[in-house]
C-alpha cells in the first residue's frame, strides 16, 4: 500500500500506517476579526498505552518518513526510549555526510518527546520536500506489521490521497478481533459525474485465453479483474455490460473507450431526460422545468380567482350606486301613469265645457 505512483495500484497515493499532517489556525483581533493565519507544527501523538514490558522491534521493521528507524533488532522499554531513539536517528541522519539528500529532507525538523506517559513526535510545517512539507508518516518495513505500532501506542489507518476513481475493498487477515472505521472527505458522485469517470478511464478485456479474460485500466496498466469466461456469457465490471457476438479467441483484445465523438451513444437523450430534475429557472436556478410549469399555473389559477372575486364585488357596488341615483333623481312609472290618467280625465272635461258652451251659443242664436 505504501508504493506510489506507477508502482501503486492505478498510480494512486496511498500509505498505510499512522500520518500527522501540518494544521493552520486563524489569529483573531478585535471584535473576532482574522488578523492571519498561523501554521502549526504536525503533531503525532500516541492513542494507546505502551505495550508492558517494552516493545521487541524486528531490524528493518519500522519507519519514520521512509527511513528505518532500527537496522538491527532491539527492544525498546517505553515511550521515553522510544522518543530518544527517535532524536538520536534524525541527529546522526542530519549530521552524516554521506546520508542521502533524501533522507535528510524525511527527517529535517522531526522530534520526539514524552507528554502525559505517552510519546508524541512534531515537525516543523515548513520542513522537509516539497509536497511532504511538515508530515509526518510511521510506517512498515519488510519485518513490521500493524501490531507493532499498535504496541507502540499509534492507531493504524490507510490513507488514499485525492479523487478514488472506483469503489474501495477492505481486507483483513490475521487472528483477533478486528475493528475497522472509515471517513473521507468529499462528496459522492452522482450518476453523471460516474459516467464521466469512467469516460475518463478508458479500459481493455484482454483474453488471455479462450475461457479466461482480464480488465486493464489502460492509462495505469493496472490488471483491475481476472476471471474465468463462458461462451455467450456476458462481461460486466462497474455497471459496464460487455456481450460478444462470437466466441474469443486467446490474445483477443477489446478496448472500451468513452464513444467521445458520441456515435450510438444515448448521453444526449439522458440529458434531456434530467432536465426535468435540473434546476434551470427561478431564484438561483433552483427549479426544474415541471416545477416551474406548475408554477406558472399556481400563479394563474390565484390571478384568476382573484379576478372573479373583484367581479362579483364590483357588481354589487354598480347595483348599489345604481339604487342610489334612482333614489334622487329617478321616475316612478306608477307615478306618471297616474298623473297621465290624471291630465287626460283634465283634457276630456275641459273638452265637453267647451261643447255645452257651442251647444248654448247655438241656442241662443236660435231665439
Amino acid at each position: 500500500l505504501n508504493e506510489k505512483g506507477g508502482a501503486a495500484y492505478r498510480d494512486l497515493s496511498m500509505f498505510y500506517g499512522a500520518r500527522a499532517k501540518p494544521t493552520t489556525v486563524e489569529v483573531l483581533g478585535q471584535d473576532h476579526v482574522p488578523l492571519s493565519v498561523e501554521q502549526l507544527p504536525a503533531r503525532l501523538e500516541a492513542e494507546l498505552p505502551f505495550a508492558a514490558g517494552g516493545v521487541f522491534m524486528p531490524a528493518n521493521s519500522m519507519k519514520i518518513n521512509g527511513v528505518s528507524i532500527s537496522a538491527v533488532d532491539t527492544t525498546i522499554t517505553g515511550p521515553a526510549d522510544a522518543a530518544a531513539r527517535v532524536n538520536a536517528l534524525v541527529e546522526s541522519i542530519t549530521n552524516d555526510n554521506t546520508a542521502s539528500a533524501q533522507d535528510k529532507a524525511a527527517v529535517q525538523g522531526i522530534t520526539a518527546e514524552v507528554r502525559d506517559g505517552k510519546m508524541v513526535i512534531l515537525r516543523s510545517p515548513t520542513a522537509g520536500a516539497t509536497g511532504q512539507k511538515g508530515v509526518i508518516e510511521l510506517s512498515f518495513g519488510p519485518q513490521g506489521n500493524p501490531q507493532l505500532l499498535a504496541r507502540l501506542g499509534f492507531r493504524t489507518a490507510a490513507h488514499l490521497d485525492g479523487e478514488m476513481p472506483e469503489d474501495l475493498l477492505v481486507f483483513t487477515s490475521g487472528s483477533g478481533d478486528v475493528k475497522i472505521a472509515a471517513s473521507f472527505s468529499g462528496q459522492p458522485l452522482d450518476a453523471n459525474a460516474q459516467r464521466e469517470q469512467m469516460r475518463a478511464n478508458p479500459l481493455q478485456v484482454q483474453f488471455t485465453a479462450a475461457d479466461r479474460y482480464r480488465v486493464v485500466d489502460t492509462r495505469s496498466n493496472t490488471v483491475l479483474a481476472e476471471r474465468a469466461y463462458q461462451a455467450g456469457s456476458t462481461i460486466e465490471y462497474r455497471g459496464l455490460q460487455v456481450k460478444l457476438s462470437a466466441a474469443p479467441k486467446a490474445n483477443d483484445v477489446f478496448n472500451i473507450n468513452g464513444n467521445q465523438d458520441g456515435l450510438g451513444d444515448n448521453g444526449n437523450s439522458l440529458r434531456f431526460v434530467d432536465l426535468e430534475k435540473q434546476g434551470i429557472t427561478g431564484p438561483g436556478n433552483a427549479l426544474s422545468v415541471t416545477e416551474a410549469y406548475l408554477d406558472v399555473v399556481d400563479q394563474i389559477t390565484n390571478v384568476n380567482q382573484q379576478a372573479q372575486v373583484a367581479t362579483k364585488a364590483l357588481e354589487v357596488v354598480h347595483q348599489q350606486a345604481i339604487e342610489a341615483r334612482e333614489s334622487v333623481s329617478g321616475v316612478s312609472l306608477d307615478e306618471e301613469a297616474a298623473n297621465l290618467i290624471r291630465f287626460q280625465q283634465a283634457y276630456q272635461a275641459a273638452a265637453k265645457s267647451m261643447q255645452v258652451a257651442s251647444q248654448m251659443f247655438d241656442a241662443v242664436l236660435r231665439i
